[in-house]
């Protein structure tokens, strides 16, 4: 009798002691995830911010600064269709657009009359 007692003071504890561990092991999960939580969030509004600046700075950005990069520009003297000239971010492209204004108005066009040069 007194082992059969002894047996469920010892099963008793033990549970109980199991359970508390549990409880502090999920107290303390607890109390990590909520320090996570509040970093995360910080990140967030911190993130939220930089957008915002970034946001703020294209915004004013001078309009002769936005999307200028250094362009080349061609152009020609044609008999038949003046002054022709072409922009592109490549000599090629600006080499092209000239060559086909100067053929939708009319004009003889060859690659070796183009003049380009590169913006700075």
């Amino acid at each position: 009798m007194k082992n059969i007692l002894f047996i469920l003071i010892l099963a008793f504890t033990a549970i109980t002691a199991s359970s508390h561990s549990d409880y502090e092991s999920t107290k303390r999960e607890n109390r990590y995830l909520k320090k996570e939580i509040k970093e995360l969030r910080a990140d967030v509004r911190r993130l939220e911010g930089l957008i915002l600046n970034l946001m703020d700075m294209v915004e004013h950005k001078p309009r002769h600064d936005r999307g200028h990069k250094k362009q080349w520009a061609c152009y020609m003297n044609d008999m038949r269709a003046g002054g022709i000239y072409g922009t592109g971010s490549s000599e090629a492209e600006a080499k092209g657009k000239t060559l086909q204004s100067c053929t939708k108005n009319g004009g003889v066009c060859f690659s070796s009359d183009l003049k380009c040069s590169k913006s700075d």
